[in-house]
């Protein structure tokens, strides 16, 4: 596992730095797309068996045919955002494991509550959710296992709510920060675990994003909130189903080619 990152003043810049990382290792998943101060467009990386891509467009009705398209490729989407007037999407390449994504928009926290619990009801797993453009967003795919969330008023409730779902089998995933609320989004992963940091700035998040990716874990999510705190959260596989998954895919490529 080797996560990294990229940043830039501009999407432009930022998509120079991704393209710069993906030439000098393809097998570097692009994993989320986020904002910071303002002023920074940051990407992250991971080192995984899947594929990876992304999207931007001004115009929703567009971004929303180039979803299609990205879908209709064999892609499942894992991040959206609405970052300075653009709609982004994050993807990755459908695996053996999962396969298949959706997303809804939701004006409040219980409209997005009821719709998550509509995609339970069909069966799909709660991904990640973010907020873009006054709405919540959540993203949905069939992945095996079960997944949860929580709502928390306050950083201490947060961490709070952390420790019970870690408690009852379900690793924190995504957490995002806005309107006065943290959403935190777990997921029951049998070949991963999870843990997070907080940190009050870039400096000190950044010295935690080293000194986790030197003990084998990927940064996976991120949020700042507005007072500048930031919550990082990362993942450190279970090497051996790691390697059975991997044995799987190799096999399923093998079989491809017969």
């Amino acid at each position: 596992m080797a996560s990294t990152y990229a940043y830039g003043e501009d999407f432009g810049e930022l998509q120079t730095e991704i393209q710069s990382i993906w030439d000098t290792n393809s097998e570097l998943d692009l994993v989320d797309i986020e904002y910071i101060n303002d002023e920074t467009w940051v990407a992250v990386f991971e080192d995984n068996l899947r594929g990876s891509a992304y999207t931007i467009n001004s115009d929703y009705g567009l971004f929303q045919e180039q979803v299609q398209k990205r879908w209709d490729q064999g892609y499942d989407i894992v991040d959206l955002e609405h970052i300075d007037n653009s709609w982004v999407a994050v993807f990755k390449e459908d695996s053996l494991l999962s396969g298949g994504s959706a997303y809804s928009f939701s004006p409040d926290i219980a409209s997005l509550k009821a719709d998550i619990q509509e995609k339970w009801d069909q069966n799909d797993d709660l991904v990640n959710v973010e907020y873009a453009d006054g709405n919540w967003v959540g993203i949905y795919g069939d992945d095996i296992g079960g997944s949860g969330y929580t709502t928390s008023d306050s950083l201490l409730n947060f961490k709070a709510d952390v420790e019970k779902f870690s408690n009852d089998g379900y690793d924190l995933v995504g957490v995002e920060y806005a309107e006065g609320t943290f959403f935190g989004v777990f997921a029951e992963d049998f070949d991963n675990y999870t843990t997070y940091s907080v940190s009050s700035d870039t400096d000190e998040f950044l010295a935690k994003f080293e000194q986790h990716r030197s003990q084998g874990y990927d940064l996976i999510d991120f949020e700042q909130r507005d007072d500048n705190l930031f919550i990082g959260v990362y993942e450190h596989s279970n090497s051996a189903l790691s390697e059975l998954e991997g044995a799987l895919f190799d096999l399923t490529f093998v079989s491809a080619l017969i």
